[in-house]
């Protein structure tokens, strides 16, 4: 995100495999039992500037808010960005590349268990990315309530998604992948490690984070060209990309269209006042939405959720994609 989420529906799959648990004093020293996670222990080598990100401090305290979680890229991950960047991760500049691990920090140590079997609202989870530029909200109340901390909530999140429950299978049996959904709506499969380093746990994902982009930057990769031409001809997106904790509830192509094109007819007064009421006040997330909740809009008015089993609604408004960071 950073201040823009959409919100909609997403369905969702996941596969867990499970190994036995390594310990190690540093991370660095764990992934040494981990061949397909060589090319991050060599980053982390060859940048000595990164390992302050993650000291060797000992925190045996399961409950202390200091524990954390890696999402380890593989080597398979590596060669993925290879074949889509230039330069390669290791030639990004210092403070992007922190920046990048950063992103793939928990502020937790999540075993599998955790992942598998918790509710909806703890598969939000902050991250130590803090940057303004990638990250202009903090937790808000929901969102600290499920995290391990005061404060801990305040980092970017990613959201991990599950298979849907099946009636069947009331205990979510592990047959699937787990997708951890980064910025830009891009996500990552994560194969659980369980790996121990004196920090907490790490685990293996396929491909890296995506780092968060502006509100405008982000709807234009999801195709929204009516909510985009509107908040140009309202001269509203520099405002939206540095308002901070709002979500954006975005109209798409279709809903403009079906509205009769505001966003090529309307005056920029009336285009202001729908955006305004578009953006809610906070950030929200699906995974804590409750059926009859009521969030104030950036216009003064109130917008009412619907949560049914048909689908999420914003007053009438149907969500069909969730959770656009």
């Amino acid at each position: 995100m950073r201040s823009f989420r959409l919100l909609l529906l997403h369905s969702l799959s996941f596969v867990i495999l499970l190994s036995d648990f390594v310990h190690a004093q540093t991370l660095i020293d764990a992934l040494d039992g981990y061949p397909a996670l060589s090319e991050f222990k060599s980053l982390l080598e060859r940048n000595p500037n990164l390992v302050p990100l993650l000291t060797t401090e000992d925190i045996s305290n399961s409950s202390s808010p200091n524990r954390l979680t890696v999402l380890v890229p593989s080597n398979t991950a590596f060669a993925a960005y290879r074949d889509m960047h230039d330069p390669d991760i290791a030639g990004l500049p210092s403070t992007e590349l922190q920046a990048v691990l950063q992103y793939h920090i928990l502020t937790t140590d999540t075993p599998a268990i955790d992942l598998v079997t918790a509710s909806p609202q703890r598969r939000v989870i902050p991250t130590e990315l803090r940057q303004e530029q990638y990250n202009n909200r903090t937790g808000g109340a929901e969102l600290e309530k499920s995290s391990s901390g005061a404060g801990s909530g305040d980092g970017q999140v990613v959201i991990f998604n599950t298979m849907e429950e099946n009636e069947n299978d009331r205990k979510r049996q592990i047959t699937g992948k787990l997708e951890v959904l980064s910025g830009l709506y891009k996500s990552v499969n994560l194969t659980i490690l369980d790996g121990v380093w004196a920090r907490g746990l790490f685990q293996m994902v396929d491909g890296f984070l995506t780092l968060p982009e502006t509100c405008t930057s982000t709807m234009k990769t999801q195709s929204l060209t009516s909510l985009d031409r509107a908040l140009v001809r309202a001269n509203l997106g520099s405002t939206l990309d540095h308002l901070p904790n709002v979500t954006c509830i975005g109209p798409t192509n279709e809903a403009f269209e079906e509205a009769g094109g505001p966003d090529e007819t309307a005056s920029a007064e009336e285009l202001t006042d729908a955006l305004t009421f578009h953006t809610l006040t906070e950030p929200v997330y699906t995974n804590f939405l409750r059926d009859g909740q009521i969030f104030t809009t950036v216009s003064n008015d109130t917008v009412r959720v619907t949560v049914n089993d048909t689908g999420i609604y914003f007053n009438d408004a149907k969500l069909v994609k969730r959770n656009v960071i």
